[in-house]
């Protein structure tokens, strides 16, 4: 047979290059059609079905022209494929993913490898893409974002490669780069892990700079950092975890090892 009843009640149509159109009963139209996507590996693998089958535990088997048996089985774990698709609308802005953090509203903003930052608002399904332009200030540092963070104020910061930090309340980018002629400016601009303990103090790891604590009122950074022949808290400068204990102390990931600030 090539219609079926799935489980919810829809009507399964199989057709020839059309794929398979849901049939809802009580509005008379097709609810969804599924169809082949060349990028979407879990999509059907072909557009001609020859047959539909229901087994006893719910399981629906399809078969396809020339390109085997596909099955869907309401009842397992699925697995929400968000990805970009030039030829769709509305799809992820673009696949290359670093990071993710969730706001209050349950919504992602998601670090892109190159793609800058997306924000991903779950209810309406829509994303909206930051991506810098050298013309405009008010535009994120950098498209390639390493670390995200939202502080007790709810506000955004972004931790990127060779761009510094940035922080984002919804409207204005407020952005903190590395200068030489500046000893209060951050380390490096090559953030790589951003962190606020439960004094809200904010601290920045960066790359080669070692550990930077910001202070938001005069928007300077004070630095940890190791140095050869001088004595250090630090044993390297690059810095890619942080973590306050229960005690409050703070662990350091670095590239040789665990560095632990003790509480007072």
């Amino acid at each position: 047979t090539k219609v079926i009843q799935g489980a919810d009640g829809l009507i399964w149509v199989a057709t020839d290059h059309g794929g398979i159109h849901l049939l809802d009963k009580t509005k008379g139209y097709a609810a969804q059609v599924l169809t082949n996507d060349p990028k979407d590996p879990k999509s059907l693998s072909q557009n001609s079905i020859t047959d539909l089958y229901k087994s006893s535990n719910g399981i629906v088997w399809i078969g396809t022209y020339k390109q085997g048996v596909n099955y869907f089985n309401e009842n397992a774990v699925k697995f929400s494929y968000y990805h970009h698709r030039e030829a769709a609308r509305g799809t992820l802005p673009y696949d290359d993913v670093n990071r993710f953090v969730e706001d209050k509203r349950g919504n992602l903003w998601i670090g892109t490898n190159g793609g800058g930052l997306i924000y991903f608002d779950r209810t309406a399904n829509t994303f909206k893409q930051y991506l810098h332009n050298p013309a405009n200030r008010n535009s994120i540092s950098n498209n390639v974002i390493v670390s995200l963070l939202i502080d007790h104020q709810d506000k955004l910061w972004i931790g990127t490669y060779f761009g510094g930090l940035s922080s984002f309340d919804g409207k204005t980018f407020t952005h903190y780069r590395h200068s030489d002629a500046d000893a209060g400016s951050l380390s490096d601009d090559r953030v790589w892990e951003i962190y606020e303990d439960r004094e809200r103090n904010l601290w920045v790891g960066t790359l080669d700079g070692g550990l930077d604590l910001l202070d938001r009122k005069t928007g300077k950074f004070e630095h940890y950092q190791y140095r050869p022949g001088r004595p250090s808290p630090l044993q390297s400068n690059y810095i890619s975890a942080l973590l306050q204990d229960r005690k409050g102390a703070l662990w350091i990931g670095t590239a040789t090892g665990v560095t632990v600030f003790e509480k007072g």
